[in-house]
């Protein structure tokens, strides 16, 4: 690692620091963050006629949740101005 001072001008006079590494790496600091837990439930969901709670809260979501289309036969729902019929 190499490091070389370099001098900005913005107003008045700034100090910067321009550190070249040789690979690409991640420097990250943080104080007080809290270790949050992976989530190891269900990410795909499919519409049914009950409630469905994944429990993610508090949790890091590794992928992305899908919910799946409603399926073609699911149900027909039919209006003819004063009748609703569900099959």
């Amino acid at each position: 690692m190499s490091e070389k001072p370099i001098k900005v001008r913005v107003g008045r006079p700034l100090k910067a620091r321009l550190i070249v590494e040789p690979e690409p790496s991640l420097r990250l600091k943080a104080s007080g963050g809290a270790v949050v837990p992976e989530y190891h439930g269900e990410y795909e969901v499919v519409p049914s006629q009950s409630r469905q709670v994944l429990h993610t809260a508090g949790e890091r979501l590794l992928h992305d949740v899908v919910v799946e289309a409603i399926p073609s036969n699911y149900g027909l729902i039919a209006w003819n101005g004063s009748t609703l019929t569900v099959s």
